[in-house]
């Protein structure tokens, strides 16, 4: 019984798609990341203490 020959196909195709989806990551990171002070902000109609708590506890989970 002969078995086929290895290929590296697979391995390349899986390096590939975990490369793809950590830009994607990297990517979404830099988008809500400047936005989302503000946004929790609005959240609180303007009460720039009560944002500020959710924005600290948020970044510690």
């Amino acid at each position: 019984m002969s078995h086929p020959p290895a290929t590296t196909a697979p391995r390349q195709a899986a390096g590939i798609f975990i490369l793809i989806t950590v830009l994607l990551d990297m990517l979404s990171f830099g988008i809500i990341i400047p936005v989302l002070p503000k946004l929790v902000e609005e959240f609180f109609f303007g009460n720039t203490a009560q944002a500020a708590v959710l924005y600290g506890l948020m970044g510690t989970a």
